[in-house]
């Protein structure tokens, strides 16, 4: 069998494009980065590939076609962190995804984004795919169901032409979201925050269908819904912005760096979390590091291990410690896609 061909649109570090070549066997082609420093770490992980850079300044007649085509289009434009501010915010970048589908009609469309798109703009994500003619899955996924310490609530969304066979052609076997080689109940779990720009709040749409602009719902319990009642905050662009000692930001437990300072090189009650994380990936490293005046702040390495990219991904490329931890915090969990893809792709077999 052919191996698939991926083409990356808003490519970050490259976690999506980690997770979707993982699910279905493809090669990643080209990216389309702008960012200079998640450039240099994508030109690292994927040495000689092209990256076409300003996806609003690119003739998509003049590039290769992608049997698959995944965007992690910027989220700023729809999480509280970025004012809400949908299809009004210049870093609203859909349409020119919408534009890449729409010339190079890839098999397969991967998207992902935060979960407050629900609520702005993701109607006109739908209408987008309709209007070309793709029908399309989703469902929202915390990183905590596969096991990270962290919420992290992510929409994923798959899309593929409405005329294609779903045969399974997309997805290797994989196991069931949430199930694989967790042993603690996430309910149980003091989870650390996630890195993140900022998680909107309120309960989950149920994962649903659009077929040729018509929404349809699938089953709402396919998905774990766990109970998650402490978590640490999520990784966020904002993370490597400098700012006051958070030793002295008294009234602030919203972020990575404080929580950790705060914990002293101790668990505590994160300490299963922690655990849960490590037995699915590697040892978490030290959560701080010295600064040039001898403070402890957020260690990069420590946010790299929560998004359960492997060691040093992004920390080993040589970039400055803030830009790894807007990467970072801007960045996809693997795993938290794996487990996404494969139930959607799932969904999409059984809907045919």
């Amino acid at each position: 069998m052919r191996q698939p061909s991926i083409g990356s649109l808003c490519s970050g570090a490259g976690g999506l494009d980690l997770a979707v070549e993982h699910v279905t066997g493809g090669r990643t082609i080209w990216h389309a980065e702008y960012d200079d420093d998640a450039a240099k770490v994508l030109g690292t992980r994927w040495p000689g590939v092209p990256n076409h850079r300003d996806i609003t300044a690119i003739d998509w007649t003049r590039v290769e076609p992608a049997d698959i085509v995944c965007a992690g289009y910027p989220c700023q434009p729809f999480s509280a962190a970025g004012e809400r501010k949908g299809t009004d915010d210049e870093r609203h970048l859909w349409p020119y995804v919408a534009q890449a589908i729409r010339i190079l009609r890839p098999g397969l469309v991967v998207l992902e984004n935060v979960a407050g798109h629900r609520s702005l703009g993701f109607d006109s994500v739908l209408a987008d795919l309709a209007e070309m003619r793709y029908v399309g899955s989703w469902c929202s996924l915390r990183a905590s169901d596969v096991g990270a310490t962290h919420r992290r609530e992510r929409l994923f969304i798959t899309a593929h032409p409405y005329d294609a066979a779903r045969d399974g052609q997309w997805s290797r076997q994989g196991p069931r979201v949430g199930t694989q080689g967790s042993t603690e109940s996430p309910d149980r779990l003091e989870l650390l925050p996630t890195p993140q720009s900022r998680d909107s709040r309120g309960a989950a749409n149920p994962p649903g269908r659009v077929r040729d602009g018509r929404l349809r719902t699938v089953t709402d319990d396919a998905l774990p819904d766990a109970v998650i009642r402490n978590l640490l905050p999520t990784p966020r662009r904002s993370d490597g912005d400098g700012g006051p000692n958070p030793l002295t930001r008294a009234e602030r437990m919203d972020d990575v760096e404080t929580r950790v300072i705060r914990l002293g090189g101790r668990w505590g009650k994160y300490a299963p979390a922690i655990e849960r994380w490590e037995s699915l990936t590697r040892p978490a490293p030290d959560p701080t590091q010295l600064s040039r005046n001898g403070k402890h702040r957020l260690a990069p390495a420590f946010s790299e291990w929560m998004m359960g990219w492997p060691l040093g991904w992004v920390t080993a490329v040589p970039i400055s410690r803030s830009a790894m931890l807007r990467i970072i915090g801007n960045g996809v969990v693997p795993q938290q896609a794996v487990a996404a893809l494969y139930w959607l792709l799932s969904v999409s077999e059984v809907a045919a």
